[in-house]
């Protein structure tokens, strides 16, 4: 695994060495790719790696938003700049469908700050970025086919312009793509949008309606309602609705659920089967 300790070395590479100290050998082992200036490394990048080790922790890409909201970079685009740490990364969102990542990740030497930060006040930071552009307010299910503006069969593209930017981006089991923002989770199959999830957590005050036959389902009294009068099915954990495209975490003792999936005609079948865990489709 790569190893960075900043603002010093990539595998014990450090920056600022002089050429004549670089062992080529150990740097073609490790992927590494060294940018001098008069025979100074002025920085050490790699690529594509799924993970690595900054300073004794390890980093996985393909769930980076916890690193990127710590660590809170400057943004251009889908490149990313921390000073405090010496490092660049870029294209580190550049995740496709098919689960193939590609970006490279640069440490770069103290005395070449102003070439790595030039102009790098202008940019925005990572956390001030996150937004959810999701309205929150009197989302409809047309099962099996929308909730609200949102429709399944939507390309990832699509949605990114009505959502936004997600958090995250994860590849799951059978190369299921799954984007993160706060309080949604959304499922892609082969490109297109396949599942929509809130979660409500434990708070009320970020509830908000969700509309299924003229009944808000957010409210206990409404769902204990829906669930009366419709078909439902049981599996470990859920209750699924098999003709409303809908499954919710089994209501506690208070009548409140809190997790809601949506879903379109291509994971009824998956949800209706209780012996197979929904980590495995």
């Amino acid at each position: 695994m790569i190893k960075i300790v900043t603002p010093y070395s990539i595998n014990s590479i450090r920056v600022g060495s002089n050429r004549s100290e670089i062992d080529f050998e150990k740097t073609k082992q490790n992927g590494l790719f060294i940018e001098f200036k008069k025979d100074m490394a002025i920085a050490i990048s790699f690529r594509n790696e799924p993970l690595f080790e900054l300073n004794g922790e390890v980093i996985d890409i393909y769930r980076v938003s916890l690193f990127l909201e710590k660590e809170n970079p400057y943004c251009d685009g889908d490149s990313f700049t921390l000073p405090h740490l010496n490092l660049c990364i870029y294209g580190l969102l550049s995740i496709n469908s098919t689960g193939e990542i590609s970006y490279e990740c640069t440490l770069y030497d103290s005395s070449f700050k102003n070439l790595y930060e030039k102009n790098i006040d202008r940019l925005p930071k990572y956390n001030s970025l996150i937004e959810i552009k999701l309205p929150i307010q009197n989302l409809s299910l047309t099962p099996f086919s929308s909730l609200g503006p949102y429709k399944f069969s939507m390309t990832e593209s699509e949605v990114k312009g009505l959502f936004g930017k997600p958090l995250s981006v994860s590849i799951g089991v059978k190369n299921k793509i799954i984007y993160e923002y706060k309080n949604y989770t959304l499922r892609f199959d082969k490109g297109l949008l396949t599942q929509i999830s809130i979660d409500f957590n434990e708070s009320n005050s970020c509830r908000f309606p969700l509309n299924i036959k003229s009944l808000d389902i957010s409210t206990t009294e409404r769902l204990s309602e829906l669930i009366k009068n419709s078909e439902t099915f049981e599996r470990t954990g859920y209750l699924v609705f098999p003709e409303l495209g809908l499954a919710i975490d089994k209501p506690d003792i208070k009548g409140q659920s809190n997790q809601f999936y949506f879903f379109d005609h291509t994971l009824k079948t998956f949800w209706l089967n209780k012996d197979r865990p929904i980590t495995s489709w």
